[in-house]
């Protein structure tokens, strides 16, 4: 997985397995997961929701796009949110490892 900070606001994305489209419209809907069922009984569905209140608290929005066999993105986007400057010699986008195993 990935962060990256955006004007239009924060991007997390993946290079896993994708999202079938039935699962993208509940995603966002508390206690919804996606996957088989076996994939599905590893979260509470909870964290996206929990993504998408703070979004629409904020007056923004949460967008999730997903391909199938190449990964998942999920965008917050804020009005009003601006990203502070970055000093030249750090990179403007972040690339932070994420392991679930852990």
């Amino acid at each position: 997985s990935w962060v990256s900070r955006r004007r239009s606001g924060l991007l997390v994305a993946d290079s896993g397995i994708g999202i079938v489209v039935e699962d993208i419209k509940r995603l966002g809907q508390p206690f919804q997961t996606a996957g088989e069922a076996g994939q599905r009984a590893k979260g509470a569905g909870l964290g996206l929701s929990l993504v998408r209140a703070f979004a629409e608290l904020h007056g923004g929005e949460m967008i999730i796009e997903s391909a199938l066999g190449e990964g998942t993105s999920v965008t917050v986007r804020i009005p009003g949110l601006v990203q502070a400057s970055q000093p030249e010699d750090r990179p403007s986008a972040q690339v932070i490892a994420f392991n679930p195993q852990r």
